[in-house]
């Protein structure tokens, strides 16, 4: 639904069963904008100071706020949307880079430029292979199991043949 004006009022408003019409108005800016999703913004009527008058438009300087608070809210949905995932689902991310956080349940150097750590989080087990110079950094020569780990890259299969805790 795309409506050419919205209607706030912090007296009558509700952001939870408003729509942005005269007679069932937001109580927030933000959430009008927030109804709209995307640029331009049609025309937003808010309560009147005059006590004659019932609405009027929205001022400048209050848009400018709104708009810079649903900036701040864009880029917080965008970041909680990037894939933090639990290693029980991360099958459906092969191929694609992610961040997981977990506990170093084993782990096993193999020489100066490999180390094998297996990861669990409670949903399920992860192998991770570090190389060059992630095991010759300081963390990584200090790192133990139970220590915990946020461990951003790309997901791979295990080659065939192969076995490894999360596949």
């Amino acid at each position: 639904m795309v409506l050419a004006e919205l209607y706030v009022s912090d007296r009558e408003g509700s952001d939870a069963t408003g729509d942005g019409t005269k007679e069932k108005p937001f109580k927030t800016g933000l959430k009008a904008l927030m109804t709209v999703g995307k640029e331009p913004f049609p025309t937003i009527y808010v309560d009147s100071q005059k006590e004659n008058e019932r609405w009027n438009v929205i001022s400048k300087s209050q848009l400018k706020n709104i708009k810079k608070m649903w900036h701040r809210e864009q880029m917080k949905s965008e970041s909680r949307e990037k894939k933090e995932v639990k290693i029980g689902a991360l099958e459906g991310y092969r191929g694609q880079r992610v961040k997981v956080f977990g506990w170093v349940h084993r782990l096993r150097r193999q020489g100066k430029n490999l180390m094998f750590l297996v990861l669990r989080d409670g949903t399920g087990y992860l192998q991770c292979v570090l190389a060059d110079e992630l095991c010759q950094c300081y963390n990584g020569v200090l790192l133990s199991t139970e220590s915990s780990v946020a461990v951003y890259g790309m997901l791979n299969l295990t080659p065939k043949g192969k076995q490894a805790p999360g596949g």
